[in-house]
């Protein structure tokens, strides 16, 4: 099942039909329908399409696509049809989503495919403020599968070299839509590791769901994403104001302890 999934994944921007996943698998239909619903709760063909609205609501939220541009990259009928199949799931139109803070689904899907290996908490933050040297990354998002790999290999260079002086490495990160280009999303990076400091933040005092893992740097990497994709999106959470904001503290050798908080409405 490993595979299909991830056949499905990296095709998700192709047109997917039943009939192309028997062949892949070399299963049955009858008997691919009763996996499916075993592994996700959902048919084959719920799947696939639950799977591509969540892409179409992270384009929403982070560029300035319009419908119809993500209607065709999905390949709706047309942007009345996937505003119909949208709401049908999300309960509002893909505009009144991109205006919400709501950052979910009104029916529960948890993806087999994604990673289930973080540990998350709701937690109470008092609030705080520091100062850091700003990163602005620019990603587009017209290659779903590599867009950020670029800037996550940038920060890592930056914390790996922080590291070797200093034990802790505070972090303010604020993702929004880029205003020069409507397919790309602008990342602001706050980066306080004790040198450097010239751009003032605040981090709100409020509720946050917080993500912790212990290990190196490179196990670090995509842990924000799946906070987004597996626990605030699949849960249908409503995100705060503010921005969000990690933790970096250096342990014994290479082993570090992260932190990353995302600010959300209890």
């Amino acid at each position: 099942m490993i595979n299909i999934f991830a056949w499905i994944n990296k095709n998700i921007e192709s047109p997917i039909n039943v009939e192309d996943l028997v062949k892949i698998s070399g299963y049955s239909r009858r008997h691919l329908h009763t996996l499916f619903m075993q592994y996700t709760g959902h048919s084959v063909a719920e799947y696939v399409r639950l799977k591509r609205l969540s892409y179409t609501a992270h384009l929403l939220k982070l560029t300035n696509l319009s419908v119809l541009d993500i209607s065709l990259r999905y390949h709706y009928d047309s942007p009345q049809s996937f505003s119909r199949v949208f709401k049908r799931y999300y309960q509002m139109t893909p505009l009144a989503y991109r205006r919400s803070q709501q950052w979910g689904k009104k029916i529960h899907f948890v993806d087999p495919s994604e990673r289930t290996d973080v540990v998350y908490d709701f937690v109470y933050y008092e609030g705080d403020t520091f100062s850091g040297s700003l990163h602005q990354f620019h990603l587009d998002m017209s290659s779903r599968l590599d867009f950020w790999q670029k800037a996550a290999m940038q920060i890592n260079d930056m914390k790996f070299r922080s590291l070797q002086h200093t034990s802790q490495i505070r972090s303010g990160v604020s993702y929004y839509p880029s205003l020069h280009s409507k397919s790309s999303m602008v990342v602001d990076y706050v980066y306080d590791d004790g040198a450097n400091s010239k751009t003032d933040i605040a981090i709100a005092s409020g509720d946050y769901i917080k993500i912790s893992r212990r290990g190196i740097l490179n196990d670090m990497v995509g842990l924000p994403n799946v906070l987004y994709r597996n626990i605030l999106y699949a849960h249908n959470l409503i995100r705060g104001n503010g921005r969000d904001f990690e933790i970096i503290e250096r342990d014994k050798g290479h082993t570090i302890n992260f932190s990353y908080y995302i600010p959300v409405k209890m």
